[in-house]
């Protein structure tokens, strides 16, 4: 048999089920940039490169990057933010064939480093500071013999002679297989240790497929990318990529005038991005009274959307437009989807009566079951998995977008994935830890994370998501998280903004009383009070639940009296520090002290700070507000405060 490449023929990709055909995302790119050279690739702040430029950038990166040693199945750690760089690079890798490592830095820097010590890299690509990284944790990259750096749309290594190879001659690009890898990616890990998920080529050809066919994306858009992967997508679809001025590791803190700003200027017809970026643009939007008319498909991804955040961006957008809420995992995107319009309308009761929140249909071409709940590995499929139809089960699903596998990860490919062959083919199901109904319609209910869910007093499984939808529906509840504390389950209410402490008592007695009208939640008898919920480092959105479990023990242990008190000592430190500003002191015994009071009061508070901001997170502090608290109180503010873990 022949093999064949994808090749773009009018606007989408003709893909054999071939495992040995010839697959790589570059050649689907080379092809469009030869039709279109003079067609925007992409643009950020500071450059905007045409798909011709980007072509023959691309080339050039590639044969540098061979001749510094990186070869077709080398892994790459990719240390670059989000730029014109970042993509010329990473296509430029998958040219050779070698395999570009990404890791979210919004993880930190100590599960970073450990996330890319665990799949042992060869080679290593960044910008400066991400060398001097690599300097400091020479542990973490052991393995490491080709290093490059990349600085301003130029990339070098030590000892280069220069390009052996003629100006403007196209690179050869490796002739990789469907099943080979292609990139690996690491999960946020959320709900345990970041997992190396494995990227074929053919799963990255998938994804754009689905892009192209189910949210309808041509190269007539215009693509704000908030989410650094599907920059890829976007550019193989041919599309024009607009990199805003953001940190994609914090949603949540984007300046919603530039965002906005960016839309306009460069008339952005399309944008994934998370709940918590559109709830900042959208809310500074309306306040302003801005419209996002370019806008012709918004979709919100990452985590659940709230009503009100989805009906307030869908207000800004034209009547034509759409906007969706869809569902996904770093080792398969996207999943399902659903239209907006039936978030707000045709579902609303199932939530607020505890039946979880709507995930969508599940896109063609992508198998799903739900299967029975079982927290221990599950080697082979049989058919006594299947859950009851209608009854709560755990996602599972196969597809060409779906990862088989997790890098140099037996452990967790046994938690994760199953085994189904028969005569005719072999299937890698991938267990989503996603707890869910089916209605009718085929759409997904939500009801919460495997890992989240926990059984009360009288061994009922409480189920996270499903049972916040009935204090969600509170007009004054901002949001909610169900957990455990051993068995007695605990609600944890975020109230909205500018709502005072002083109604809390009247709250609480409303959402005990909501609660009893659901079986989802009427086992339900404590509600505390948070003043922020954590939330997950990538996209800002996913409450952190675990975390807010050890709060909730911690808040119901007795308070102690005596921690009031101990802050009159820090106090009268500062008083004495201020008496010595004022007047001169005595010398001998009360200028010493004064002295070991400054030491105390500035030197050891500040030393504290890191561990007040740790512990203050716990409590819903900003860092600006724990730093400050540590520095005036030191451990007397934050000891009390520390959860017993």
């Amino acid at each position: 048999m022949l093999e064949q490449r994808p090749v773009w023929i009018q606007g989408s990709f003709t893909m054999s089920a071939d495992a040995n055909e010839i697959c790589n995302p570059a050649q689907a790119l080379r092809d469009f940039a030869c039709q279109h050279p003079n067609k925007v690739a992409i643009t950020t702040p500071s450059r905007t490169l045409t798909y011709g430029q980007f072509e023959e950038q691309t080339d050039t990166y590639a044969y540098t990057m061979q001749r510094a040693g990186i070869s077709q199945g080398h892994k790459v750690v990719l240390m670059i933010k989000p730029s014109a760089d970042l993509y010329t690079m990473a296509l430029a890798l998958l040219k050779i064939g070698a395999i570009p490592v990404v890791v979210d830095p919004g993880m930190g820097i100590a599960r970073m480093l450990k996330s890319y010590h665990s799949v042992s890299p060869e080679a290593f690509v960044g910008i400066t500071p991400a060398h001097i990284v690599r300097m400091f944790a020479r542990k973490s990259f052991e393995t490491i013999k080709s290093k490059i750096w990349v600085k301003d749309g130029s990339i070098s290594f030590a000892g280069d002679k220069g390009p052996v190879h003629a100006p403007g001659t196209a690179f050869p690009i490796a002739p990789t297989k469907r099943h080979d890898l292609g990139i690996i990616n690491f999960t946020t890990g959320s709900t345990g240790p970041a997992k190396a998920v494995e990227a074929t080529y053919g799963m990255v050809m998938a994804t754009v497929d689905l892009v192209r066919k189910d949210f309808h994306q041509t190269p007539d858009d215009v693509d704000m990318v908030t989410v650094p992967f599907f920059g890829i997508i976007s550019l193989i679809l041919g599309s024009s990529v607009v990199i805003p001025p953001m940190n994609p590791a914090k949603p949540a803190e984007v300046d919603p005038q530039k965002i906005i700003d960016t839309i306009h200027n460069y008339k952005v017809t399309c944008m994934l991005a998370s709940p918590a970026l559109l709830n900042r643009v959208g809310a500074y939007a309306k306040e302003n009274n801005i419209k996002l008319l370019s806008l012709k498909f918004v979709n919100s991804g990452g985590a659940s959307i709230d009503t009100h955040n989805l009906e307030t961006f869908m207000s800004l957008l034209a009547p034509h437009a759409a906007m969706n809420s869809s569902w996904g995992a770093t080792e398969g995107l996207p999943l399902a989807t659903l239209p907006g319009k039936d978030l707000l309308g045709r579902y609303q009761p199932t939530i607020r009566e505890g039946k979880g929140s709507p995930l969508g249909a599940i896109l063609p071409n992508i198998d799903m079951r739900i299967i029975t709940i079982d927290p221990n590995p599950i080697p082979n499929w049989s058919e006594s998995l299947t859950a009851p139809t209608g009854s709560i089960g755990e996602i599972v699903v196969h597809g060409a977008n779906v990862s088989r596998s997790y890098h140099k990860n037996a452990v967790a490919n046994a938690a994760h994935k199953i085994l189904e062959t028969n005569e005719h083919e072999t299937r890698i199901w991938h267990r989503t830890g996603d707890l869910a109904w089916q209605d009718a319609r085929g759409v997904l209910h939500f009801t919460g994370r495997m890992a989240h869910s926990f059984r009360n007093t009288q061994g009922q499984l409480m189920h996270s998501v499903a049972a916040e939808g009935v204090t969600n529906s509170h007009p004054k509840v901002r949001r909610s998280a169900l957990v455990g504390v051993s068995t007695r389950p605990i609600m944890c209410i975020e109230l909205k903004e500018g709502v005072p402490a002083s109604e809390q008592e009247p709250i609480r007695s409303e959402l005990l009383a909501l609660m009893k009208k659901s079986p989802a939640t009427e086992s339900v008898e404590t509600v505390l009070f948070h003043r922020r919920f954590p939330v997950d480092l990538r996209h800002n959105a996913k409450i952190e639940r675990p975390k807010l479990s050890i709060w909730a023990a911690h808040e119901l242990l007795p308070k102690s009296k005596a921690a009031i008190f101990t802050k009159l000592v820090p106090i009268w430190g500062w008083l004495y520090l201020a008496l010595g500003l004022i007047i001169d002191l005595p010398s001998g015994f009360w200028t010493v002290i004064w002295w070991i009071d400054l030491f105390l009061s500035v030197v050891v508070h500040i030393a504290q700070i890191p561990e007040g901001i740790r512990v203050g997170a716990f409590h819903g502090y900003t860092a600006r507000e724990s730093a400050v608290r540590t520095f005036v109180f030191g451990a007397t503010w934050w000891k009390p405060l520390r959860p017993k873990v």
